[in-house]
């Protein structure tokens, strides 16, 4: 499998499935607008959710708080149907806050490789600001399983 690493080119235009930065945008602004369709249009949380438990699940979680702050999307490494996309700049949601200012955060280097980058990301707290994200039926989601 190849691995590829992407350089961001400022921050955040363009909320889509067709890419791993698109469905962070996604995620991000739909916790901001406080949509909870939106947040679970771009996220997996397993075979056994479905769209509806998703949306039931983020609109009671939205209810905690609202998104303060201001976001860039950093780097972005992909491997196969796999990806890793670091997120800059201190914003604060659902009880988290996010503080980071390295656009490579979390991202596979040196020794580190892919594998072990995304499984650190996959079971990391949900601080962290680095967001794996896997491929399914040709659409980039924000992987919520552990796997």
């Amino acid at each position: 499998m190849a691995l590829v690493t992407v350089t961001a080119c400022g921050g955040g235009s363009g909320a889509s499935n067709s890419s791993p930065k698109g469905a962070v945008i996604g995620l991000l602004q739909g916790f901001k607008d406080k949509k909870a369709a939106e947040v679970c249009k771009y996220t997996y949380a397993g075979p056994s959710v479905t769209t509806q438990q998703c949306i039931t699940q983020v609109a009671a979680a939205l209810k905690t708080g609202s998104f303060t702050g201001s976001y860039k999307i950093g780097n972005v490494s992909v491997s196969g149907d796999k990806a890793l996309v670091a997120v800059t700049g201190k914003f604060s949601f659902l009880g988290q806050t996010i503080d980071n200012s390295d656009p490579n955060a979390g991202l596979p280097s040196g020794s580190t490789t892919f594998t072990d980058a995304y499984g650190q990301a996959n079971e990391s707290s949900d601080n962290s600001p680095t967001v794996p994200l896997v491929k399914i039926n040709g659409k980039w989601l924000v992987n919520q399983t552990s796997s």
